[in-house]
């Protein structure tokens, strides 16, 4: 394989990246820097196989499968180079014992585990979203799956989940899904929706010509799959510069939306790219996180992998790799509603001013909780995303002194006037600080 521009970029970012300690307490147990090199690399050569297209195949017709193989190797690629951190969550899911193969790590197995990845949009971008997520097999939401769509309590939020509903069930297929969430500026004062939109749009990339062009055809060729992933990941699904610059673009915006609506905040800024991959436990291989108790693997896990903030200090407590993870495990499992449990790592982006994204670690559990033993373990798993978990994960991304949204009744008339009296705290904060 010929060394291009972003193999000797990626060979240099895999070698010294582990020395930024953004996302990791140095402090606790240090990352072999062959482990990290040799996995880097492992990665870097996966996705590049997987984007190869020989001579004999160029005019062959892709399936849906392909297309999403693509489609998933394309953003991999983009979120490593801009996430460096996973493939220092992927050396440690090595040593733990994950994603290997005769001993040596195996990209097939992590890319396998890929479970989902998330993007916020707002109502016109939404409308796109159906149309070209058809040609991957990705669907919306059906009536016997309404688990795919919901909104959470108390949030200027509503998500739907984009699923691969024909390979469920099938292993040999690829069962990534990607996760929309909806802004609704609909919920702002108008001043500031109006404002908010005037900059969404400048910060996003218009469809490309050719992408639309693709998405109506039936059948596309392997050249033109992968042409088609790359102009979704690289123009439809990602940001242009203008989208970094909201604090330079419209200050007092800035200032009030961060303080007043963070989850808009995030979205202006870190526009309609991936802001969070997610790796499902029961496919990486580490038995103590994906066995036979793979129901509370994923609480063990929290107790490696993370150091929590707890009063205003951080934690370490059994931790033995130190990654700031959110407060807790989501999906409470003495609940009966609970078919999915999840946590993630919090990562602030370089050159980017106050934004960041996560590295999210999901358990799936079976669709039939009575299950026991042998049969529990190899029973389908629930395949969707559900309302259950919602509240307390996106109530755990705010501050500390956030409401506790389960204990309110909600609606849309009171989330305005929270929002409201929020950005007019907000407004007098930002006077007091100028005068």
């Amino acid at each position: 394989m010929h060394l291009n521009r972003f193999s000797v970029y990626f060979s240099f970012l895999v070698f010294f990246f582990y020395n930024d300690a953004r996302a990791m307490d140095t402090s606790q147990k240090a990352l072999p820097e062959n482990v990290l090199l040799d996995v880097g690399t492992a990665i870097h050569r996966g996705i590049e196989r997987i984007l190869e297209i020989t001579p004999e195949k160029e005019a062959v017709l892709a399936d849906e499968h392909t297309l999403r193989e693509f489609f998933v190797a394309t953003q991999l690629k983009k979120f490593v180079e801009e996430v460096p951190e996973f493939i220092q969550v992927a050396s440690i899911f090595f040593l733990e014992g994950g994603f290997q193969k005769s001993g040596s790590f195996s990209f097939d197995t992590l890319f396998d585990a890929l479970d989902h990845g998330a993007i916020r949009v707002f109502s016109e971008y939404l409308q796109s979203i159906p149309k070209i997520f058809k040609p991957l097999g990705l669907t919306t939401p059906r009536p016997d799956h309404p688990e795919y769509q919901f909104i959470p309590t108390g949030k200027p939020l509503q998500a739907n989940a984009y699923g691969p509903v024909n390979a469920y069930g099938k292993k040999h297929l690829n069962q990534f899904r990607v996760f929309v969430t909806e802004l609704r500026l609909d919920l702002l004062p108008e001043d500031i929706a109006l404002r908010s939109m005037d900059y969404l749009k400048q910060s996003l990339n218009p469809m490309h010509d050719r992408l639309k062009d693709l998405s109506c055809k039936n059948n596309m060729t392997f050249v033109e799959a992968k042409e088609y992933a790359h102009l979704l990941v690289h123009h439809f699904l990602s940001k242009n510069q203008t989208a970094i610059y909201l604090y330079k673009y419209d200050a007092e915006l800035y200032y009030i939306l961060k303080k007043a609506a963070p989850e808009i905040f995030n979205a202006l800024v870190f526009g309609p790219q991936f802001n969070h991959v997610a790796i499902d436990l029961r496919k990486s291989g580490v038995d103590k996180w994906a066995g036979k108790n793979f129901e509370k693997g994923i609480d063990i896990f929290f107790d490696d992998i993370g150091q929590t903030h707890k009063n205003g200090r951080i934690d370490n407590g059994k931790s033995r790799w130190g990654l700031l993870t959110l407060d807790s495990v989501q999906g409470d499992l003495n609940d009966e509603h609970v078919k999915i449990r999840q946590t993630s790592i919090k990562i602030p982006l370089k050159n980017e001013k106050d934004n960041c994204c996560y590295i999210e670690f999901v358990t799936r559990l079976p669709q039939d909780m009575s299950l026991q033993g042998s049969e529990r373990e190899s029973a389908p798993v629930y395949e969707g995303f559900h309302t259950y978990n919602a509240t307390q994960i996106y109530t755990s991304n705010r501050s500390d002194n956030a409401l506790d949204t389960k204990k309110q009744d909600y609606n849309d008339e009171t989330l305005k006037l929270e929002i409201e009296s929020n950005l007019k705290i907000a407004r007098q904060e930002l006077q007091r600080s100028i005068l």
